[in-house]
Parts: C-alpha cells; structure tokens; sequence
C-alpha cells in the first residue's frame, strides 16, 4: 500500500511540475526529488541486519518489490526528462492513465492507443481475451514455479541441472509478477502493455533472447536512457517515436556496438546497486556478467556478418534453429557457471526458497 500512494504522489509530482518543464536540465532538475526519493526507498528495509533466515527472506523480499519499483520508476523519469520513453507518449493523457504509466511496471504498446488520450483501442472483448490469457499463463508460471522451488529445496541436484531450474524459477517468477501488472494496467487504467516474456526457452541466438523473448518489459524501459540515446543524433528526443529505428541502417559499426554494450552495462550497473541493497555488499561479478552478455551479442552479430560477406553462408538461413538453440544454450550455461555460485548464495531464487520454507511447509 505504501508504494502504491507513494507512487500516485509522485505521479502528480511529474504531473504538475514535471510536465510544463522544458526537457534537459530543467527538467531534470524539477523530476530530481523523485529520482532520489526513489533510490531511499528500499532503504527502508535492512535484510542485512536481520540474522534469521526467515526475516531476512521476509525482508529481502520487500526490498525486492521495492526496488523493482525503483529501478524502472526511474528509468522512465530518466528517459522522460529527455523527453523519450513512456512517460514523454503519456504527457498529454489524462491523470488517471498518467499515474498507471508511473506505478505499473509495463511498457506501453505503442500500437494499440490513442496517441492524444492514451486510451486503449482495444474493445471489451479483446481486453477480456487479453486478461485471460495473462491471468492463465501467470497461473501456470506460479505452479511451475511451487514445483522448482519444492524440487530445489528438498532435492539434490548436479550444477547444470541445478542452473538450468534457477532459470526457469526466475522466468516463472518475474513473468508471473510482470503478468500480475500487466492485467492491473489493462483492467484498471485502460493501458495496454507489451508482453514481457515471449517464450525464451525456444530462443535460437543470444540476440534472439535478449532483443526479442527476455524480459521485454525491463528491456524497453532501459532502451531510451542507452541504446536509443546512443543512437539518436541529440541528446532530447524530438518526439515520442524511437528515432533510431528510421535511421539504424546509416550509422557506424562502432556506435551500434557501444549501444548494445551501453544497455547491458546499465543492466550490470542496476543488479549491482539491487544486491547492495540486499546484502551491502558490491557484487562486481554482476558488471562482468553483464558486460560479457553484451560482448556475446556483438560476437555473435560479427561472426554472422563475416560469414555472409566472405563465405556467403546465411547463418539464420542455413542452420536450423533448433541446432542455434543448442549451441547458444550450451554458451549461456557455460558462461554462467563462473557467476552463479554468488547470484545463487544471495539471489533472488534462495530468498523465494527460505520464504517457501516458511509460509508453506
């Protein structure tokens, strides 16, 4: 309750004051009390402190839900003092559907609204379809996940094994949490969202993965403060579209490079400062992590180029997906087995364990 009115304050904060600002500094300066309000929040909460297992998950978990709620509050404020992003498209609507472009974790489908009033185009019918197919995948997540977190807690398991069923525990989680918002967006502020997951588990390349089935949600709302502005020729968007799509094909190797590594980089950064706040401590592995994530891409993307300017082989073409599927698993894998151990020891997937351990053994 406390984020969500915190959330509707700050919503008229950037209603009033932050609207008739020009976009830069000026602006920047009016939405600054947000953004640092925003990073105290899951001060509030000190998992570190607490010594009993089950506190700590208790307490780790809010910290979680708030900064979640930071992390992409703030990327949309960011963006949106550049007049880019969600928040530059719902300028002009109306305050209800203002404050749910603030408080839910959705990125808007930029397709499916009214520009001018951001109403969903959507009718009654396509809305309820819409939610039930939410509310029936995040159904079948939440008992996939019971059943992870029942097998990894009571069993056993080798570490590729083990690996793999955290990363279906952490895609059956946040795609049940981002599910959740996306039909409170739909169903009570009248926004429709972007899927956030697109079935990642079928992903044929590391571009695939990251650019098109991951966590799309969380992708979109840190695209505008890093790869688009990388890309864009000013530094102030002139509107609300993406003006890099129009122009992508014309710009040097190098920038389209530094703005693959400049949104993974700001990815490292925002799991670095999560598990500061979770255990006080600088996990640098995460900037690594993430760093090697983006220089996997742009190795990808330049083994597909070299073979089909000097070989004429179209790798996309002439390898069947499921063969990419494998090989670009077995590279995830391998490269998470040198960072896993710490993300495992105080990550995410052992805090929902303990709290299981509590509320429902």
């Amino acid at each position: 309750m406390f984020l969500i009115a915190y959330g509707f304050l700050i919503s008229g904060w950037l209603r009033v004051l932050g609207c008739p600002a020009k976009p830069g500094l000026q602006r920047f300066l009016v939405c600054f009390p947000v953004v640092l309000g925003n990073c105290m929040i899951p001060l509030l909460f000190d998992a570190a402190s607490v010594k009993e297992s089950t506190s700590f998950a208790r307490q780790a978990l809010k910290i979680v839900t708030a900064y979640v709620f930071m992390w992409m509050t703030n990327c949309k404020v960011l963006a949106f003092c550049l007049n880019r992003g969600m928040l530059a498209a719902a300028e002009k609507w109306s305050f209800w559907r203002f404050c749910g472009a603030v408080v839910c974790t959705i990125s808007i489908k930029t397709d499916s609204f009214n520009a001018r009033t951001g109403k969903s185009n959507l009718d009654l019918q396509s809305k309820m379809k819409k939610i039930f197919r939410w509310s029936y995948q995040a159904c079948c997540k939440a008992g996939l996940l019971l059943i992870i977190i029942y097998l990894l807690s009571t069993k056993e398991f080798g570490f590729l094994l083990k690996e793999t069923l955290h990363n279906w525990a952490l895609y059956t989680w946040l795609g049940c949490a981002l599910e959740g918002m996306q039909i409170v967006a739909l169903a009570i502020f009248d926004i429709n969202s972007i899927d956030s997951f697109n079935y990642p588990f079928v992903a044929s390349s590391s571009q695939d993965n990251w650019g098109n089935r991951w966590n799309l949600t969380t992708a979109s709302t840190m695209k505008p403060i890093s790869y688009d502005l990388v890309m864009a020729d000013t530094i102030i968007g002139k509107n609300t579209e993406d003006s890099s799509k129009s122009k992508k094909s014309r710009r040097p190797e190098w920038r389209r490079v530094l703005a693959v590594l400049s949104i993974f980089t700001l990815s490292g950064i925002l799991h670095t400062v999560y598990f500061w706040y979770l255990s006080k401590l600088w996990i640098w592995q995460w900037m690594v992590y993430f760093f090697m994530l983006g220089m996997a891409i742009v190795l990808e993307q330049a083994m597909e180029q070299f073979l089909l300017k000097t070989l004429k082989i179209d790798v996309v073409r002439a390898v069947p997906s499921l063969i990419r599927h494998v090989i670009a698993t077995v590279c995830f894998l391998t490269m998470n087995q040198f960072f896993y151990e710490t993300v495992y020891e105080i990550g995410m997937f052992k805090l929902v364990i303990l709290f299981q351990q509590e509320y429902l053994s």
